[in-house]
């Protein structure tokens, strides 16, 4: 029985193959003598970009390196890294979404038939298979973070921590049914995990904090823009262009 569960696993894991990858979401290729080995396989940046000044020398800034979103479950990672990779004509991946779609079964539903270090496996082949490619904004699984290898692979783009207050997580996993944390306990659960993955989240290169006002006065598009405000600092004090 254990061997048909590697066997299975096995199987699963080839579906994250880079080349299925490229299927799945068309990730067009390039001549690779164009290209250093890094960016063989560059994605294609899109013609509508944002026209904000930030936003376009963000681009300019990041040189098509990746940028990653760490962060809390319900953090907003895949909502506001969509809008992030929109302004700068970036790709978009969710790391989550690929194994769901992989393997047909929800988040949840893998963790609960294959355990989390199963899960954990899965979503250190799927980093790997990522990290090679750029002009791209990533969001990772919540607990991405605790395992130490998958920052050698964070870190070959910009990481970004996505930090919302533990109460403005709560509202928002409590209006998702699909969430098994019982609302008594909810709040408390997320800060006891909030604690002991801090040390972990703050490995980052950018510490984005997200009040308990975010829920009501922000919203996607503006929690963006000062995302790249930040990301332009950040950059303009690491790399002299």
């Amino acid at each position: 029985m254990p061997h048909k569960t590697i066997h299975r696993m096995d199987c699963f894991v080839s579906l994250l193959s880079k080349d299925n990858l490229d299927k799945r979401y068309k990730f067009p290729s390039h001549n690779i003598s164009r290209f250093p080995r890094r960016y063989a396989r560059c994605l294609a940046c899109s013609s509508q970009k944002e026209s904000s000044s930030s936003a376009l020398e963000l681009r300019k800034l990041l040189r098509k390196t990746p940028i990653y979103l760490v962060g809390m479950l319900g953090s907003g990672k895949s909502t506001v890294g969509q809008v992030l990779a929109r302004r700068l004509g970036y790709s978009f991946l969710d790391t989550d979404q690929i194994i769901e779609q992989a393997s047909k079964k929800k988040i949840s539903e893998f963790v609960e038939e294959n355990g989390e270090a199963e899960f954990g496996s899965v979503e250190s082949s799927v980093l790997n298979q990522v990290q090679s490619y750029t002009c791209c904004v990533v969001a990772t699984g919540a607990g991405a973070v605790v395992k130490q290898s998958n920052w050698a692979v964070l870190h070959n783009g910009i990481v970004v921590f996505l930090d919302v207050a533990v109460s403005v997580i709560a509202r928002r996993l409590q209006r998702e049914q699909s969430n098994n944390l019982k609302s008594y306990s909810l709040e408390g659960k997320l800060e006891d995990i909030r604690k002991e993955r801090l040390p972990f989240y703050s490995q980052a290169d950018v510490h984005i904090v997200l009040q308990e006002d975010t829920d009501n006065e922000w919203n996607p598009e503006s929690i963006t823009s000062y995302i790249t405000s930040r990301l332009v600092h950040f950059l303009r004090e690491h790399r002299r262009v």
